[in-house]
C-alpha cells in the first residue's frame, strides 16, 4: 500500500515496479485494501473476515494479472509475485478462520 501511494517515482524505481497509469487506480486500489485492513481489525466479525478474504483474493487477482502483462522485469516480478502470493495467502488464513 506504501509504495502504491508513494508520490514520487524513486520506490518505484527502486522495486523496478512501474508505476500505474492513471496513478489514481493504484491510490484507490491501496485505500481499498487499507480500508479492509482497519475495517477486519475494528469488526472481527465473519462477514469482515468473508470480505476481507474477498478483496485478498482479488487483490492478488489484480497482481497476477500484472504480472501476466509483462509489466514488470527483473526486481519488479519478484515484489509483485511475492506481494501477490502474501494476498494469497492472508485470502487462505481468512477462509480458515470462516471454517472455525
Amino acid at each position: 500500500m506504501a509504495l502504491a501511494l508513494a508520490p514520487w517515482a524513486t520506490p518505484w524505481e527502486t522495486f523496478g515496479v512501474p508505476r500505474p497509469d492513471p496513478p489514481g487506480a493504484g491510490v484507490v486500489a491501496a485505500l481499498v485494501l487499507l480500508a479492509a485492513a482497519v475495517a477486519l481489525v475494528r469488526s472481527r466479525t465473519r462477514a469482515a473476515v468473508a470480505w476481507a478474504a474477498v478483496l485478498d483474493v482479488a487483490g492478488a487477482v489484480a497482481l497476477l494479472v500484472w504480472l501476466a502483462t509483462g509489466a514488470t522485469e527483473g526486481t519488479g516480478t519478484i515484489v509483485v509475485a511475492v506481494a501477490a502470493a502474501g494476498l494469497a495467502l492472508q485470502a487462505a488464513f481468512d477462509a480458515a478462520m470462516l471454517r472455525a
